[in-house]
């Protein structure tokens, strides 16, 4: 069985899941990856291509074509005009990578862009599509934005199956009118051999002068509002008023600005911009780490179940996608409560044996529900009943 992947990201985690279905005797796996925003390429060979796709939809399928026009000026801005003609470059690269390979299935990893630009081309190459619905495809903002809800309740609806990654992802894809019979839920997986409780901490604290005796309190994946990062820093301030040894460490790249890291060093708050991390590096950041917190407004996500997978104490707000049982492998905490996060994080940066008590919890339910090889098997049975269908 031949199968196509269509990230909406370049996220290591489809790259490693297609690696592991490449090792398997009845599954051979392709990826394509998005092209680069319409300003990194040559306009006159993206319209061009735009055009050219536009003239084949419209005459194998006038009907499907008078919808997707009609979504681009029912919402019509030069800013969508450009998402709709980047997407339409996808979708022709779909199509001439199917008239090259003949795929059985096509499986497009977030609603949109990539699942809306293989809906634009289903029709044309007549091949299954499977959608996997993974968190900002189907969170507030998409459904508050008129424009992203229509691409994803189109895009949904045309699709012959459904993944979802969170079960209160489902209920907001039910809301849209989608069948229960197309969908599945199945969590993201977590290479639980890579993020490991045995690799060794000491590396990365040696590399940021970080000893022993002194607490290492991270924050992911993302420095910006949405991901809870002036929540951290807020809660640095507070934290570090009521105990010298402990460190905060942000990763990513620092778009919050210099002017903050000098205030943050005038009130000794001891906190380390990592910058940029690439994913080969994480599990050793992880491990370095007493405690992590990913305080995004959306829920927890992937680096939720990694820093889980890594035995360590995750603090996390109790709102939307919820990786974690608070008190029992994780810790949770009302989002924007910047005094309750801040008493949490001393409470476990005081009490070890409560750090190694939830944080070996963490890892037992990771190896019990989000391990790789039965994520694997699960999608395997979801493609061969594509296969036996046909």
């Amino acid at each position: 069985m031949h199968i196509l992947f269509i990230p909406s990201s370049k996220h290591p985690l489809i790259s490693e899941l297609a690696y592991r279905l490449n090792k398997s005797n009845h599954i051979k796996v392709d990826v394509l990856y998005l092209p680069p925003p319409l300003r990194k390429m040559k306009k006159l060979d993206t319209i061009k291509k735009a055009c050219y796709f536009s003239v084949c939809i419209c005459l194998h399928d006038p009907l499907h074509f008078l919808k997707i026009i009609c979504l681009l000026f029912k919402h019509f801005s030069f800013k969508n005009l450009k998402f709709f003609v980047w997407t339409f470059v996808l979708s022709i690269m779909i199509f001439e990578e199917n008239l090259k390979k003949r795929y059985d299935l096509i499986h497009a990893f977030w609603a949109y862009p990539a699942g809306f630009a293989a809906m634009l081309v289903k029709r044309l190459i007549k091949v299954p599509i499977t959608i996997s619905v993974l968190g900002y495809d189907i969170d507030e903002h998409t459904l508050n934005n008129p424009l992203l809800k229509e691409i994803t309740t189109f895009t949904l609806r045309e699709a012959d199956h459904i993944i979802i990654g969170a079960k209160n992802h489902y209920f907001n894809v039910l809301l849209l009118g989608i069948p229960k019979h197309k969908i599945t839920i199945l969590s993201m997986p977590v290479p639980t051999e890579k993020f490991s409780p045995h690799i060794n901490r000491k590396i990365v604290r040696e590399l940021y002068g970080i000893k022993d005796y002194e607490i290492l309190v991270g924050f992911g994946p993302r420095i910006s509002k949405f991901y809870g990062a002036i929540d951290f820093i807020k809660a640095a301030l507070l934290s570090s008023k009521k105990a010298s040894n402990i460190i905060f460490m942000i990763l990513g790249e620092n778009t919050i600005g210099k002017p903050l890291e000098d205030y943050l060093k005038r009130n000794n708050v001891k906190i380390i911009f990592t910058g940029e991390i690439p994913y080969d590096n994480m599990p050793y950041y992880y491990a370095a780490m007493d405690i992590y917190c990913n305080l995004c407004y959306g829920g927890q996500g992937i680096s939720t179940l990694e820093a889980m997978s890594s035995k360590k104490l995750v603090i996390g707000y109790n709102i939307g996608d919820i990786k974690i049982t608070n008190e029992v492998d994780g810790i949770l905490v009302q989002p924007g409560n910047i005094k309750q996060l801040a008493e949490k994080i001393l409470t476990a940066a005081k009490n070890k044996d409560l750090r190694e008590k939830i944080a070996e919890n963490a890892r037992k339910r990771v190896l019990a529900h989000n391990n790789m090889s039965t994520y694997i098997d699960k999608l395997v049975y979801i493609y061969m009943k594509f296969r036996i269908s046909k």
